[in-house]
């Protein structure tokens, strides 16, 4: 007896199942349903592997991706990869050889910061005038004149502290010589065209000030000259000289007008405050026309503070 064949089902056939001569059939010939169990269970197991290979595939992705993150989060943070807990030792040995190749390849590389941090083309921050630096020793056989050396000139703050910090300091010069910083062009010397009309004020120091204030008070001084701190008043500045001496060291600040006495004053308390020196404590004025012609050991002081 023939059998029905609405008891038959109509299954597509599978790519990896058609034959040679399948082309032109769209379906494979009428099987019994009791074939059907099997073939579902083949075409599940099949779906089941492309599934699996998806799965691996994906984590292999995610893996190297973190992987990648996580190396990169370590070479910004410099922790070496051997002691970061997040990698394996042969993936951190792997990671520091090439972190090496790129550091080595970095510094193979030229680069236009080595050029324009050329030391001629750093920006230096200039001052309002141009000083100059004297050192005179004292040589009896030698004129007065002879005697003075000018160091250097500077016009920038960089230059000054390159100059400062390579000098002698003030107290570890021997007995007899001096330092005088003045404005570029004016000698340290009463008979400078810029000099003769001015004066000085005069700080005296004991012998135990050497150790304890003479540096201080040099640089503090150095410091209000190039720094224009007597502000509308600078202008009457033309330097300071410190005296080393065995008797006492002397500190003075120079102007160029002895007849101009409220400038004179306001430079005077100026300085005083600079150098913190205690109101109980006066330091005098002295005109260098009265210092050539003074008949005694000291000129007379035309003002104090």
């Amino acid at each position: 007896m023939e059998a029905d064949k609405s008891q038959f089902l109509q299954i597509p056939c599978q790519p990896w199942e058609q034959g040679e001569n399948d082309d032109e059939e769209d379906f494979c010939s009428w099987e019994d349903p009791k074939d059907t169990t099997e073939t579902l269970k083949t075409t599940k197991a099949k779906i089941g592997h492309v599934w699996q290979s998806l799965y691996i595939l994906t984590y292999t992705l995610h893996f190297t991706f973190c992987t990648t993150f996580i190396s990169g989060l370590v070479f910004e943070a410099g922790i070496p990869c051997d002691q970061c807990p997040f990698l394996s030792y042969n993936m951190a040995s792997e990671i520091d050889t090439k972190e090496e190749e790129r550091v080595e390849e970095e510094e193979d590389e030229p680069t236009d910061d080595g050029a324009m941090m050329a030391p001629d083309s750093l920006i230096k921050h200039p001052l309002q005038n141009r000083w100059a630096l004297w050192f005179f020793k004292n040589d009896r056989n030698k004129e007065w004149t002879a005697n003075l050396k000018l160091i250097t000139a500077f016009d920038t703050v960089e230059d000054f502290w390159a100059l400062y910090n390579h000098v002698q300091k003030a107290s570890k010069l021997p007995s007899g010589c001096d330092y005088s910083l003045f404005k570029d062009g004016v000698q340290p010397m009463w008979e400078d065209e810029r000099n003769k009309d001015g004066g000085r004020w005069l700080i005296n120091l004991n012998k135990n000030q050497r150790m304890t204030d003479l540096d201080n008070f040099w640089l503090e001084t150095l410091l209000c000259l190039i720094g224009e701190s007597f502000e509308e008043y600078s202008e009457d500045i033309c330097g300071a000289v410190v005296n080393i001496r065995n008797k006492g060291d002397k500190l003075s600040l120079w102007t160029k007008e002895a007849g101009r006495p409220d400038a004179i004053l306001k430079i005077g308390r100026k300085l005083k405050e600079r150098l913190s020196i205690p109101a109980k404590i006066q330091i005098g004025f002295q005109s260098h026309r009265d210092t050539m012609t003074k008949t005694g050991s000291t000129a007379k002081d035309r003002f104090r503070v």
